[in-house]
């Protein structure tokens, strides 16, 4: 799926894609409000062979400059959220240097995250020039684990990789089954570049998200 972009705005990145696979059914989720500081597609996704509960995934992208209006909008955004009973993941570029605990902005972010009950499990430089500005958040009892930061293939953002454990809707949240789903993201690239010889680096991740320009 993805959320080509449909008006102009400055920076040279833009749209998101989510791919899954053929084992999840999905259906967008509609947000009910176009945001205007950042774009993002959100969809749910159910695995066809497992009893696994519903999980939500959202890919979001922000351009630069960052300003009040983001935390309105995203803020906005958590709280339709939080309407769904499954599993949220949130992941993308949000372009705010999270490594810098001085940044007001990223002070700001955290809060947010924390009265949501949501945790980033990103804790490294994501970055060629050494910036943590990727983010791969959950519910904090949503298990997230061998997170790593790939070397920069075809992007000047490293492919992030991750696995969890969904945990079983007929126990009611309550406990983790075995079965894993993988993530990864990675930040802007030229969409030529999405080739099936790029799509071969990705395997074997369940869910895809990245930024095109």
């Amino acid at each position: 799926m993805q959320n080509p972009r449909c008006y102009k705005c400055g920076g040279g990145g833009g749209s998101v894609v989510i791919l899954l696979r053929k084992s999840y059914r999905s259906t967008e989720v509609d947000l009910k409000f176009q945001p205007k500081s950042f774009e993002c597609l959100c969809v749910s996704m159910l695995s066809n062979s497992s009893m696994l509960s519903n999980i939500v995934t959202l890919a979001i992208y922000r351009l630069e400059p960052i300003d009040e209006q983001f935390f309105t909008e995203i803020r906005q955004l958590f709280e339709l959220l939080t309407q769904f009973n499954g599993q949220i993941v949130i992941f993308g570029d949000l372009n705010i240097h999270l490594e810098d605990p001085t940044n007001a902005y990223v002070s700001s972010f955290k809060l947010l995250l924390s009265s949501f009950s949501c945790t980033q499990h990103i804790d490294s430089s994501t970055h060629r020039m050494g910036g943590q500005l990727d983010v791969i958040s959950t519910r904090s009892e949503y298990e997230v684990f061998n997170v790593q930061v790939k070397p920069h293939v075809v992007s000047d953002h490293g492919l992030i990789s991750c696995s969890s454990s969904a945990p079983d809707r007929s126990m009611k949240y309550s406990m983790f089954r075995s079965t894993r789903t993988s993530f990864q993201i990675m930040g802007s690239f030229h969409a030529r570049w999405l080739s099936l010889q790029l799509l071969h680096l990705f395997q074997p991740a369940d869910v895809f998200g990245a930024t095109k320009r």
